[in-house]
């Protein structure tokens, strides 16, 4: 019996870190000037980690299955959210998943503020979105329509915890 548990955990261990050395960390502003442009040359399972500053674009995950997160992810520091910033600059909405994104599109730490657009100023969640999103700063954004924090429609389902609203 001690033979097959040895063995289990060995194929286990052999079996993660295979899974693990796949991914990759794509940094922000480091390796990517934008959050978008590091979004663009994804994989699943990749994670782009963005540096504390203000990050003046409009983001779309485009159906990727990857984490985009501040500093938070790997320090647990609350701090960051207030201190990474995205900015909408009025043009569109902030964050928009609208391409079937589920929970493994995952958004985290981040303060989104200045998003204008009629449905969802701050996150739009169209049609058959489900992503995960944690520790957020929704605030300062505009919806014509409806939504101006974030707008839900269709059968979409977010997992939502947020840090403020």
């Amino acid at each position: 019996m001690f033979r097959f548990g040895f063995v289990f955990t060995v194929l286990f261990l052999n079996f993660t870190i295979s899974v693990n050395l796949s991914a990759h960390i794509l940094n922000v502003p480091d390796d990517f000037e934008t959050i978008q442009g590091a979004i663009n040359e994804f994989e699943d399972g990749d994670t782009v980690l963005v540096q504390p500053g203000e990050y003046v674009e409009n983001i779309v995950f485009g159906g990727n299955a990857i984490t985009v997160a501040s500093l938070i992810l790997t320090t647990g520091d609350r701090a960051y959210i207030d201190s990474t910033i995205i900015d909408g600059d009025g043009r569109d909405c902030v964050v928009s998943f609208e391409d079937e994104e589920d929970s493994t599109s995952v958004l985290r730490g981040f303060t989104l503020k200045n998003g204008r657009q009629s449905y969802g100023g701050g996150i739009d969640c169209q049609t058959d979105t489900s992503p995960t999103l944690i520790d957020l700063i929704v605030e300062d954004n505009i919806a014509e329509a409806y939504g101006g924090g974030i707008y839900i429609t269709h059968s979409s389902s977010p997992y939502i915890s947020m840090g403020y609203c």
